[in-house]
């Protein structure tokens, strides 16, 4: 299921118009209306994010189960890496990562500022590919962090009891 789909299927299910959806994140009703009818198939971070904000939902959700969505393969991937970091590592890296990811979403368009230019859909997609393994490569960190926190907390709770 593409993008565009996805966007409808979770518009309808929340009960929303194209319209009240578009004036939620801030767009116009023909950006939402390109979008799910897959026109326009390659939308702003800053877009997808208002509209998975708009849909209570997340923007790995939103974009599905490529390859560098949070649940795909590559995700997977960096969380049995983060696995074997010792907790140095963890906070290290997940500093980097998220230093990293705010620099990525304040603003899209950075990449192609860099290269003296106007985005091309193709620069475009990379950056929006970097920033999506980036936060897929930072939520396996904290999952693991989470895990291990748990355990502890576990550990502390038979000591005590």
């Amino acid at each position: 299921m593409d993008i565009g789909s996805r966007v409808r299927d979770m518009r309808k299910l929340k009960g929303l118009s194209q319209e009240a959806l578009a004036r939620r994140v801030g767009v116009s009703l023909s950006a939402i209306n390109q979008l799910e009818r897959g026109i326009s198939s390659d939308p702003h971070y800053s877009t997808l994010s208002g509209i998975a904000a708009a849909l209570n939902m997340s923007v790995a959700e939103l974009v599905g189960d490529s390859p560098l969505s949070y649940g795909g393969e590559r995700f997977n991937h960096y969380f049995a890496k983060a696995r074997n970091m010792d907790s140095d590592e963890l906070w290290h890296l997940g500093r980097e990562l998220n230093r990293r990811v705010d620099e990525l979403s304040k603003d899209p368009a950075l990449l192609p500022r860099k290269l003296g230019g106007d985005a091309t859909r193709e620069e475009r997609g990379q950056h929006f590919r970097e920033l999506t393994e980036a936060v897929a490569e930072l939520r396996a960190i904290a999952q693991v962090v989470a895990e291990r926190g748990q355990a502890l907390s576990e550990r502390v709770d038979k000591v005590l009891a």
